[in-house]
């Protein structure tokens, strides 16, 4: 039996009565759906959920867990995630995704609230060697600068544009050689939330430079 099914889109509610994480509903749904065949032909994946205000939230599962399902779908091309805890995704979660997507083209991650992400730019460097497609990139993360040796042989020249959530930045300079490194068509930086001074500087900076120019 052939499966043609490509694109899901989840919204997750909390469960205002038991008071459970809209991750650990996901959890769930993610043991029944990544067992059929569908998994291995979806391309397209958007996930988000309601701002949740309250602060006695229960069964809150790990960011990781929760979503490393996802990891089961190999097609994957287009990810769009919205959920609060993936702030706590980190480096190691990028690289299970790195090895999961070879075929991913977009990759969107942004939490509900302003807090500074686990993940760092360094995190990506699988990324970019083992998703050659990829060509659009939004991402909360801790902005610190790559060791320059890491980056040799790295280059994705298809991401021009990224988004990019709260971090504490400083030294915007090495930043933005890091992100050159990793980016070399890199022309545009789009904070977004309450990103803070750090990010307008690397976008200046990045302006002035231009994508072609060598901080070599």
């Amino acid at each position: 039996m052939s499966c043609n099914f490509t694109t899901l889109y989840i919204l997750l509610d909390p469960d205002w009565e038991e008071l459970a994480h809209p991750l650990a509903t996901f959890k769930t749904f993610t043991q029944l759906f990544f067992q059929h065949p569908a998994r291995l032909t979806l391309t397209t994946l958007k996930i988000t959920s309601q701002e949740m205000i309250v602060t006695n939230i229960r069964h809150a599962p790990d960011a990781y867990s929760a979503l490393e399902p996802l990891f089961a779908c190999p097609a994957l091309q287009d990810i769009n995630i919205k959920l609060r805890l993936v702030d706590k995704l980190d480096d190691s979660w990028l690289k299970g995704a790195a090895a999961s997507w070879p075929a991913l083209r977009r990759l969107n991650i942004k939490t509900l609230h302003s807090t500074i992400s686990e993940m760092t730019l360094a995190g990506f460097i699988p990324v970019l060697r083992n998703c050659p497609d990829l060509h659009s990139l939004g991402f909360s993360i801790h902005a610190t600068p790559v060791d320059p040796n890491l980056l040799r042989g790295v280059g994705n020249i298809l991401v021009k544009k990224i988004s990019v959530g709260s971090s504490t930045i400083q030294s915007p300079a090495r930043v933005v050689r890091s992100l050159i490194g990793m980016f070399p068509s890199l022309w545009d930086v789009t904070p977004r939330g309450a990103e803070g001074p750090g990010w307008s500087k690397v976008q200046k900076l990045l302006q002035l430079m231009g994508p072609e120019e060598s901080w070599t």
